[in-house]
């Protein structure tokens, strides 16, 4: 949504769902539907807003007013892999608090991601092909698996 000039009450600060926040990491990632069940239960009335890449939910992401704090002030928390969750800070503190030494880090990141993304599609042909030569034998051994939280 483009921004609005002559909506400028639109832009303040109890307007932004995500003011006071917690992100929950958890890990194992299969640990990630059971951590949001449990805050499901003490936050029922949140609006769910999750994080999705290629239809696949990256983090479970809610906001709301916790009426215990304020009735203001909307609080945002998030469930993500511990992993992903690293990643995510590192990345928000590069663009959004960037110190002069890490000139540029941001579009390293973008083209980072863009290349990931690349690589990920290409060892996914990969995995199709030696499949189909070898039916019933495991195609991916990476060594780049070891480092994959969602197991």
């Amino acid at each position: 949504m483009a921004f609005q000039r002559d909506r400028p009450e639109s832009y303040t600060l109890t307007s932004l769902n995500d003011l006071a926040g917690v992100r929950v990491l958890a890990f194992p990632r299969s640990r990630l539907a059971e951590v949001d069940r449990l805050l499901r239960k003490e936050f029922a009335t949140w609006t769910s807003d999750p994080v999705e890449s290629d239809g696949e939910v990256q983090a479970f992401k809610y906001y709301g007013h916790c009426s215990q704090a304020s009735a203001k002030v909307k609080g945002e928390y998030q469930v993500v892999s511990m992993l992903t969750g690293l990643f995510w800070e590192v990345e928000h503190s590069a663009i959004y608090k960037p110190d002069a030494r890490l000139g540029g880090i941001s579009e390293h990141l973008r083209h980072a991601k863009s290349h990931a993304r690349r690589d990920e599609s290409a060892q996914s042909v990969r995995r199709t092909v030696r499949s189909a030569r070898s039916p019933g034998i495991a195609a991916d051994r990476s060594p780049l698996t070891s480092f994959d939280d969602s197991r």
